[in-house]
């Protein structure tokens, strides 16, 4: 359709004012022009209960920070939102009236933060300092009246760009985050599209916008690949929140919007995509005049509610679940939902208690600590039971089992305490999966039925490979991902150990970091241990079903794998291949595949079983 005609009449009025475009100006004109507009045409501000300015730590100084308080009880859900401007333009006020609106409408806590602008502190600053502040407010809500567990991101143009580009970080460290608001986003620097090339109307934003902020932005011109920069351009976007993506027909960077929407889709991510018909880049902020405006507001707000309500109450007095939203590393920065089902160091963790399915039991891998498969939680239905096997040795100075043979002994007498009798379900990955066959073998020689042995690419023929003296720097780093680290270690580091041992005490929210010297020591201790006894274990064979899950980034084929499996397991292999490499297994892409696909089998099992026991008539 042609312009609407409240943006026709906007976009004529400026021709005969002889407006001239942003880019033609100096950068304090452009500054201040882009705030005079912003405020022209978005309407008197709505009142809220309260609006604060606080300032908070940052990366590169103090930020300040802006809380947009509506009417209601505390702790409310929480948008961080960012404000647009092309990273070189923009201010806190240049959000002003969109944040009293959205608050007001949503019934969440609007946080406003007034990142650093470009040129004076290029790409990555300002996503560096989105990141700190979500963080910041995530872990000071209690102070600020607001619920960590109700968190959404969100912004309008370089602040949509900014709230994708936090919302990758967090999925990889966290905090959870319930959803993102893309408003007509910036998602790829390098974009050459239709609507890209095609928008060279000097009366409105155009493509010479877009490029004129991208050279104070990235001043680097190989930062426009990175997918902090340009998020369409990220590997995988699985694993990310449910996304809630406008984009305006008259808008040059509608179309890489759009295929971000598209991608994040395809990757499995709920995304609600609305193009606005007939509008131009800006519309969102323009309130006052522009009634597609506020009807864009009023859908950012209903979807804020949506995401934002607050967990239906339950009667039972079994540890919650956790929300179906959360990610890899923001379940590690909540210990407390281990604590709660009866203790983060327990040799048998709950990680979810309750349901009427099968039990499964998920052996560790080298770590010795099973909290990387709380990632999965989230993905796996509800009706089965989760516990974690871990490690002897972390709470308390004890001897650590010498053979493959004596840990299966003690985890199957652990299991049996929860689970009485069977048939049972055990889960492993890299070397829990050797473990949890070596468990599987134990149990059958007590009489016991697998019902089902889930491994995550292990390899029962080739135990050398995790030998502590073939390459430390590489066990090591296999360690670090089992903590959702990605590789950072070198073969130029001197002391691999020593490095990942500083790195996984200073994840925030593992609490390692106020561990004693004696608890870091008994980890490493573990570590190595579990090394040596996964060097040493001789596996025999298993009676029992096998759901094999592949990474397809290895060197060798999944035919191959099978075959090798064959070796040890009497009875029928099924598979499922995930596209990653093996040591990324537990990050948040693949996990969101592997819980699926884990739950169809289990229900298939759970089925047999009731089969099973059903009596005969």
């Amino acid at each position: 359709m042609p312009l609407d005609p409240q943006i026709q009449a906007m976009r004529d009025q400026r021709e005969r004012d002889n407006v001239q475009p942003l880019y033609s100006m100096s950068l304090e004109q452009a500054r201040a022009a882009d705030l005079a507009s912003i405020r022209a045409s978005g309407g008197e501000p709505e009142p809220v209960r309260e609006v604060a300015g606080l300032t908070i730590p940052g990366p590169g100084g103090e930020l300040p920070l802006r809380l947009y308080r509506p009417a209601g009880d505390r702790p409310l859900p929480v948008l961080v939102y960012f404000f647009g401007g092309g990273w070189v333009l923009g201010t806190i006020d240049t959000a002003d009236g969109v944040s009293r609106s959205l608050a007001n409408s949503s019934g969440a806590l609007v946080a406003v933060v007034g990142y650093r602008l470009a040129p004076e502190h290029p790409f990555p600053a300002a996503i560096d300092d989105c990141y700190a502040a979500l963080r910041w407010v995530s872990e000071h809500a209690a102070e600020i009246g607001a619920d960590p567990s109700r968190l959404a991101v969100g912004g309008d143009s370089a602040g949509g760009n900014l709230a994708a580009a936090v919302a990758l970080r967090a999925r990889a460290d966290g905090p959870a985050l319930a959803g993102q608001i893309l408003i007509y986003p910036n998602t790829d620097q390098l974009a050459d599209d239709e609507s890209m090339r095609t928008a060279d109307d000097p009366f409105l934003f155009n493509r010479h916008s877009v490029a004129w902020y991208r050279q104070y932005y990235l001043t680097d011109p190989g930062d426009a690949a990175n997918p902090l920069a340009s998020p369409l351009r990220a590997q995988s976007l699985a694993g990310l929140p449910p996304a809630l993506v406008i984009t305006a027909e008259y808008d040059p960077l509608r179309d890489q919007g759009e295929a971000y929407a598209r991608r994040m889709t395809q990757a499995g991510v709920p995304v609600e995509l609305s193009r606005y018909p007939g509008m131009a880049h800006g519309f969102f902020t323009m309130s006052g005049t522009v009634d597609a405006s506020r009807a864009a507001i009023a859908q950012v707000a209903s979807r804020l509610r949506t995401w934002l309500a607050p967990a239906a109450p339950t009667a039972s007095t079994a540890p919650a679940a956790p929300r179906s939203n959360a990610d890899l590393r923001a379940l590690r920065h909540h210990r407390a939902t281990a604590k709660a089902a009866g203790g983060i160091l327990d040799l048998v963790m709950p990680m979810r208690v309750g349901g009427d399915g099968p039990t499964l039991f998920f052996a560790h891998p080298m770590i010795g600590l099973s909290w990387c498969y709380l990632a999965l939680v989230p993905h796996i239905d509800a009706r089965y039971p989760l516990y974690g096997l871990q490690a002897r040795g972390m709470r308390r100075p004890e001897p650590l089992p010498v053979s493959m043979v004596e840990m299966a002994r003690d985890y199957a007498d652990q299991i049996r305490r929860v689970q009485p009798a069977g048939p049972y379900h055990l889960f492993g990955w890299s070397l829990g999966g050797n473990i949890a066959f070596a468990i599987a073998e134990e149990l059958e020689g007590r009489g016991e039925r697998i019902g089902l042995l889930v491994i995550l690419d292990s390899d029962l023929s080739a135990i050398e490979l995790i030998a502590p003296s073939n390459e430390p720097w590489m066990v090591y780093n296999m360690v670090l991902a089992q903590f959702g680290y990605l590789p950072v270690l070198t073969p130029a580091d001197p002391d691999p150990e020593t490095r990942m041992l500083e790195l996984v005490r200073q994840r925030p929210g593992l609490g390692m970091a106020d561990w004693p010297d004696q608890r870091v020591h008994a980890l490493q201790r573990v570590i190595r241990n579990n090394v040596v006894v996964g060097g040493t274990h001789q596996p025999g064979r298993v009676h029992c079903p096998l759901l094999f899950i592949s990474a397809t980034r290895d060197s060798r084929e999944l035919a191959e794998k099978v075959e090798t499996w064959r070796l040890f397991v009497d009875g029928p292999i099924e598979t499922f291949e995930v596209d990653c490499d093996h040591r990324d297994m537990m990050l948040p892409e693949p996990v969101v595949q592997i819980g699926p696909a884990l739950t169809q089998r289990l229900a298939r099992v759970a089925a047999a079983e009731a089969a099973e026991a059903a009596p005969i008539v």
